[in-house]
């Protein structure tokens, strides 16, 4: 295994629990929030610089799903 990085990956107790239980275990966890109160102004700055590719994994998804 190794080298992996997950992005957005979920918070949630019930996850971590089942991957526990496979016992998978990450060596690292690092975890970066923005409490910044220009938070919404640098998203739609980031996504104004990323649009298309965005727009692109999104429709991919929904196509998915």
């Amino acid at each position: 295994f190794g080298n992996w990085i997950f992005v957005n990956f979920p918070y949630d107790n019930e996850v971590w629990a089942i991957l526990n239980e496979k016992n998978i275990h990450p060596d690292d966890v690092v975890v970066v929030q923005d409490s910044h109160a220009q938070l919404e102004a640098l998203q739609k700055r980031w996504y104004q610089a990323n649009r298309t590719e965005i727009d692109r994994e999104i429709r991919e998804r929904e196509d998915r799903e």
